[in-house]
């Protein structure tokens, strides 16, 4: 038995409320995710763990990617593309986000630890802000 995927569970969902409820708590869970991997981050950084700062900016970067996949996709099947958010504000989060991974996959490959710091602090506050704004701007979308 195949597992459904968000953008099928979105889909088969019979009310708004429905979908609401199930994006509010797929990007919990995302949220989730990516906090307990920006801890571990957080403490590579302290510490200086090369290997480690690799392995989760390898998975941060996985993860990333497959999330945002979703979302557009979650978007476009509540007939809300991206473009049409407002200044473009989800899809300028995804390709920010993407871009912070990489630009940090660099950092970590130069044992420049500040700019590492740097980095993860970006990305730490860019998504403890929009994982709430995304919420609000699909929840409004789908009351309208």
């Amino acid at each position: 038995m195949s597992r459904k995927t968000i953008t099928e569970r979105i889909r088969r969902a019979k009310t708004n409320d429905a979908r609401t409820e199930l994006i509010s708590q797929w990007l919990d869970d995302w949220k989730d995710e990516q906090t307990k991997l920006c801890e571990r981050l957080s403490l590579a950084i302290d510490i200086h763990d090369f290997d480690e700062a690799c392995i989760v900016n390898g998975q941060l970067r996985a993860v990333t990617d497959k999330k945002f996949v979703a979302l557009y996709n979650m978007l476009h099947v509540l007939g809300m593309p991206e473009q049409t958010m407002p200044d473009g504000e989800i899809c300028n989060w995804g390709k920010y986000q993407t871009g912070l991974v990489a630009i940090m996959g660099r950092h970590i490959a130069n044992n420049d630890w500040d700019e590492i710091y740097n980095i993860y602090m970006k990305f730490s506050n860019m998504n403890t802000r929009n994982f709430g704004r995304t919420k609000n701007i699909i929840a409004y979308k789908l009351k309208a």
